[in-house]
């Protein structure tokens, strides 16, 4: 689940006194497709590689993010 690419932006959040990162990461160097992005544990550990659907179902998106963002993640 790991990643022999880049590392983009990651952000830090709490839940049930935990911390976690939303971690993006390229999983094949120069491959822009690959970019992913993962839940990781407080040390960077990965824990699961997140499935993110858009309203419209974009294939590709750009991540912008900043303090105040909401993410929902509705685990499967």
């Amino acid at each position: 689940m790991g990643a022999s690419g880049n590392f983009g932006d990651q952000d830090k959040f709490n839940w049930n006194n935990q911390t976690f990162y939303l971690q993006e990461v390229q999983q094949q160097p120069r491959e822009w497709n690959s970019w992913r992005i993962l839940l990781t544990s407080a040390d960077g550990m990965p824990i699961k590689q997140l499935s993110i659907k858009t309203h419209h179902s974009s294939a590709h998106m750009p991540i912008q993010t900043s303090a105040g963002s909401v993410i929902t993640v509705n685990p499967s």
